[in-house]
């Protein structure tokens, strides 16, 4: 005769039909790893893994309800599928795991480990020197254990660790947290990957990136303030206007004019600047400068947007300006020379290729690897869905 832990489903079905007729989600999921019933054969195994992996000062495996459900479903299924011959019980499938993948998107890495033994502690020791006692990588973990009572070979144990790391939704607190690695369905081409923050280049220190590896575009961008903390480029940006002054090239002609660029290549040097710190500070680098001229031209009315892209290949920080029918380029970069001279049109700097825009209302990415030449329209350009940053508590006081 046949038994299995009194937790793990008993059904005749094959694994991979009983995980096609569950869906993720499932209301008949009971308990998981961390709310195991004390005393159960589940509980002992994942407290023999918890032991094991404090002892090797590795931290604990979250439960996850899913691999909790498949764990035991593969628990009977092996159990079930017991070899008279060699007295092992048969491993689950391939396709089974791909389907524990397909529910479980988020999962970056699964680890499966099927063991038997005639007794339960020597059960335990196989589970707690297995890969999911001894994995840094591993963030989760579903347990099942199976009994089986067989007339011709005697009493046995199967135990199923289907172990994975899962990565939670990327977010600023996650981010400030110290976290860098994601699970993300790429908003632009629809691929679920595993997405890792990085600086634009090496040795950069200002900003991270994240970039589809699917599509190859930029997804997410943070950068970090003279506080330690990184926030999604809009945090950044308060509707501050400075002076009196509403005309954009007088505005653009007073920030070449008077404030400082202190370092050009974007990315290089210290934190982000809100637009109002750079305008104390009459100085910043070219994003500062781009944040305080779209700030301003913004509060005053008018459509600009600072937008991060490469410049002859590099990486450029710029202001878009829509006015007029037209769309212009004011390069915070250009000197003060460039302040006595009209703002080029877009159309005619070809080498300021962006890949993203913002303002204080959001952050805009360019969906396309090709780039077309418009700073407009929704075929081109794809807005984040994310909720606006609230600005810190201390607001100063900004001429409207």
């Amino acid at each position: 005769m046949i038994g299995c832990d009194p937790h793990t489903p008993d059904s005749g079905n094959s694994l991979q039909d009983s995980i096609s007729t569950q869906p993720a989600g499932s209301s008949e999921e009971t308990a998981i790893v961390g709310r195991l019933p004390q005393g159960s054969s589940e509980w002992t195994a994942a407290e023999a893994v918890r032991v094991e992996r404090q002892q090797q000062d590795l931290p604990p495996l979250a439960g996850h309800e899913i691999l909790q459900r498949y764990a035991r479903l593969c628990a009977a299924t092996a159990v079930k599928a017991f070899d008279h011959r060699g007295g092992r019980a048969q491993r689950p499938d391939q396709a089974a795991l791909q389907e524990v993948k397909k529910n479980v998107p988020a999962v970056s890495r699964l680890c499966l480990q099927v063991v038997c033994a005639r007794t339960q502690d020597q059960l335990l020791h196989k589970i707690a020197t297995g890969p999911a006692s001894r994995s840094a990588d591993l963030t989760h973990l579903g347990i099942a254990l199976g009994h089986a009572n067989r007339a011709d070979s005697g009493s046995f144990w199967v135990g199923v660790i289907l172990a994975g790391r899962i990565l939670p939704a990327i977010s600023p607190q996650l981010v400030n947290e110290g976290k860098r690695e994601f699970d993300l369905n790429c908003y632009l081409c629809g691929h679920d990957t595993l997405v890792r923050l990085r600086p634009p280049k090496e040795g950069d220190s200002d900003c991270l990136m994240a970039i589809c590896p699917n599509c190859q575009c930029v997804i997410d961008l943070y950068g970090i303030d003279a506080d330690g903390h990184y926030h999604r480029p809009s945090w950044f940006m308060r509707q501050f206007k400075p002076k009196t002054i509403d005309q954009p090239l007088e505005a653009w002609s007073f920030l070449l004019e008077n404030c400082r660029n202190k370092h050009k290549r974007f990315g290089q040097h210290g934190g982000w600047q809100t637009a109002e710190e750079t305008h104390r500070l009459l100085g910043g680098g070219t994003k500062d400068l781009a944040i305080l001229l779209a700030d301003w031209l913004g509060a005053c009315g008018q459509d600009a947007k600072v937008v991060i892209g490469q410049i002859d290949g590099n990486p450029g920080v710029w202001v878009v300006l829509q006015a007029d029918g037209h769309t212009y380029i004011l390069d915070p970069a250009a000197g003060r020379r460039g302040s006595r001279r009209m703002p080029p049109r877009a159309e005619l700097l070809t080498s300021y290729v962006p890949r993203l825009q913002f303002d204080w209302s959001g952050i805009w990415f360019r969906r396309s690897t090709g780039w077309t030449g418009q700073y407009r329209g929704v075929d081109q350009w794809w807005r984040g869905p994310w909720p606006l940053e609230p600005p810190p508590e201390e607001t100063s006081n900004q001429t409207r």
